[in-house]
């Protein structure tokens, strides 16, 4: 894998709100008010007027919704097929995402451990008491005999 790979990737969620927009307008264009909420419901969080406003933004500047006529002169968001392109390849990491081994809470997946030992191994205590001896690691060239 390259690097811009792994760009690209990044780039397709890099701004959750914009993501939250496209899935709710799939369905059928939106006002702005109704996508606010639509937004902030379906994704359970506080969104700020600046914050939509932002997602709005660069989502018409990429072209993945438009706004246009609606009902009573008010403006209408209608997702484009750039952005129905956008969404088909957010699904697509979605479906893998219950796969991934998330870390939790931003923890360090070894907990201070050594890497190349398990945590439930390496601590197990003795029966009397006492920690197990921890093996030597030889210098640079050097091997351990035992």
């Amino acid at each position: 894998m390259e690097y811009n790979d792994l760009a690209r990737i990044e780039s397709l969620v890099r701004n959750l709100w914009d993501a939250a927009a496209l899935f709710c307008l799939e369905g059928k264009p939106l006002r702005y008010s109704e996508l606010h909420r639509n937004m902030a419901a379906w994704s359970g969080q506080h969104l700020s007027e600046s914050e939509m406003t932002r997602a709005r933004h660069r989502l018409v500047r990429r072209k993945m919704i438009l706004p246009g006529p609606g009902d009573n002169g008010h403006n209408v968001y209608a997702i484009t097929e750039a952005g129905r392109v956008r969404l088909a390849q957010i699904r697509v990491l979605m479906q893998i995402a219950p796969r991934l081994d998330p870390l939790l809470d931003g923890q360090d997946p070894f907990d201070g451990q050594d890497p190349d030992h398990k945590t439930s191994e390496s601590s197990e205590e003795s029966t009397d008491g006492e920690q197990p001896a921890k093996e030597e690691e030889p210098a640079d060239g050097e091997t351990l005999s035992r």
